[in-house]
């Protein structure tokens, strides 16, 4: 009877260890103690495992089994704030694929009327917004916000402007939001921080506007006293035809206006064969970003004011500049 009960707690530790590390596994290194619970381990049996090394507290409900990864961090997050929670804005967004943005922080959402915890984890910061959108399951199991709603509000949270022009921008390039879907969902927000930025920056990636972006081009060179360039000029290339963005057809030189999807590998080649046609036919091609042109204007057109000036424009109104006006 000894060696059978012996060995039936035998059984019953391995088959709990066997849970716990196929959790934590799952869940990036981390499990929380009402898991550890479900599966016969209580607190004092987690205070022999801290006490001993084997695993450590990395929150006041969680408890580190293993290395912990991204993952293990994100759901730390998740099991600190509690059953309902989900990952938002740019963390949102890793978790299901983003690459090559490093959020300082965790955001997650509770539905609205949810008790709000006290500070549950450094890095981590809870919203509760009124209408908390719907909810897609990312790496790890995590529960997530869905991506289109997710980077409007990561670029509302973020720390700059600038950081919010490139969590949309990487998030479009990478197909992690579809710019349709974030078009929409612009579409439905409500005002909120960064509103009159991100009118701007978002119909831009999403290549919404492209003829207001080279409006807002010749609006500018007419507010920094620069030739009106002519829009929307024609060349003949071999096999097709060319609309230029802008020209300054007077000074030898155009100006193309990108918007995201010039970053497309197939886009970028064939943008490539048309500038080289472009210029063999005697035009060179200065080149601007969409969202370079709002972030960073003043370097853009100090390098179009450079070159009118190296092809002889002298900073004042000619007879040149007026032949290339266009009503």
């Amino acid at each position: 009877m000894t060696d059978t009960n012996a060995r039936r707690g035998r059984d019953r530790r391995f088959a709990r260890a066997r849970a716990v590390a196929e959790r934590s596994a799952d869940q990036g290194g981390v499990v929380s103690r009402g898991q550890l619970r479900a599966v016969g381990i209580d607190r004092f049996a987690v205070r022999s495992e801290v006490d001993a090394g084997r695993w450590r507290k990395v929150g006041r409900h969680t408890v580190a089994v293993g290395a912990v990864s991204d993952i293990g961090r994100s759901w730390t997050a998740i099991l600190e704030t509690g059953e309902h929670a989900a990952l938002d804005g740019a963390a949102a967004l890793v978790a299901v694929g983003l690459q090559g943005f490093d959020p300082r922080r965790i955001d997650v959402t509770i539905p609205w009327g949810t008790r709000s915890p006290r500070p549950v984890h450094p890095n981590v910061v809870v919203h509760q917004p009124r209408v908390r959108g719907q909810l897609r399951v990312g790496r790890g199991g995590l529960p997530v916000i869905v991506p289109e709603l997710a980077v409007i509000r990561g670029a509302r949270w973020a720390a700059s402007d600038r950081q919010a022009a490139f969590l949309i921008c990487v998030a479009v390039n990478q197909g992690v939001v579809k710019p349709d879907a974030l078009a929409q969902e612009w579409a439905r927000a409500g005002r909120g921080a960064r509103t009159a930025f991100l009118n701007v920056v978002v119909p831009s990636v999403t290549d919404g506007v492209s003829a207001l972006s080279e409006l807002d081009f010749a609006q500018e060179c007419r507010r920094r006293g620069l030739p009106r360039p002519t829009r929307q000029s024609v060349r003949v290339l071999p096999g097709r035809r060319a609309y230029l963005d802008v020209e300054f057809d007077a000074y030898g030189f155009a100006v193309e206006v990108d918007g995201s999807h010039h970053l497309e590998p197939a886009q970028n080649m064939s943008d490539l064969l048309r500038q080289n046609e472009v210029v063999i036919g005697g035009t060179d091609v200065l080149r601007i970003p969409v969202l370079g042109f709002h972030l960073n204007r003043d370097q853009f057109m100090g390098q179009v004011e450079r070159m009118l000036k190296m092809r002889g424009w002298r900073g004042v109104r000619t007879r040149l500049d007026v032949r290339s006006d266009h009503p």
